[in-house]
């Protein structure tokens, strides 16, 4: 059950619990900004009345900035009835579908409505991905955080690589980690946290790691 209600978009409060963790582009959301100045808000963000009666934004956090920017005084905003879980699909499908999350995000959103009670079937319909998909993400439990900064660069291995690291033992893979990149890390820095560059990524060969 959703009611449309006319509100002021500074009052709306945003969802703790958004899965995109990464900084907005603050390009992009000064040319959606401007969009909406000149053609409207088009698509109304979705929102969850708390108990003391603040509207939570569940999916639309980057509309909901851009109308800020833009200066509207109002905007249409969707009044959803749900809980937590379904708020979590809700914001999570959002993110998914109208402005890419890393990868790590998506499998901190998968593991966010896990806990929540979501069934893999549900998470799929939210994400629209295969399961096959959903399996490729959960890999990422089983990766070294240092590698899952690199993938989220679009550095990181294939996920023919993906498998094979991931059935090494964390340890081990930390372990690797320090000795490859021993002499590059900042000193005083742990190179087992090193997060690599495009231009290391130009030498490094993922299916001997």
């Amino acid at each position: 059950m959703t009611e449309l209600r006319r509100v002021d978009p500074r009052t709306l409060v945003p969802n703790p619990n958004n899965p995109r963790k990464t900084q907005p582009d603050a390009r992009a959301e000064h040319q959606l900004a401007l969009n909406i100045k000149t053609v409207g808000l088009i698509h109304a963000p979705c929102v969850r009345e708390l108990e003391d009666g603040r509207l939570m934004i569940v999916a639309g956090h980057r509309r909901v900035r851009a109308c800020i920017a833009a200066k509207l005084d109002e905007i249409d905003v969707h009044v959803r009835s749900g809980d937590e879980k379904s708020d979590t699909m809700a914001a999570v499908a959002e993110n998914v579908v109208r402005a890419d999350m890393t990868e790590s995000e998506q499998w901190r959103g998968v593991l966010d409505m896990r806990e929540k009670g979501a069934t893999d079937t549900e998470i799929c319909r939210a994400f629209m991905v295969t399961p096959a998909y959903l399996r490729g993400l959960m890999l990422l439990s089983q990766i070294h955080p240092p590698i899952i900064a690199a993938i989220d660069s679009g550095i990181g291995p294939s996920y023919t690589d993906r498998n094979a690291i991931a059935r090494t033992p964390l340890e081990r893979q930390r372990d690797v980690w320090a000795e490859i990149w021993a002499e590059s890390a900042d000193e005083g820095a742990d190179p087992a946290d090193y997060e690599m560059s495009r231009e290391d990524a130009t030498h490094f060969d993922w299916s001997e790691f």
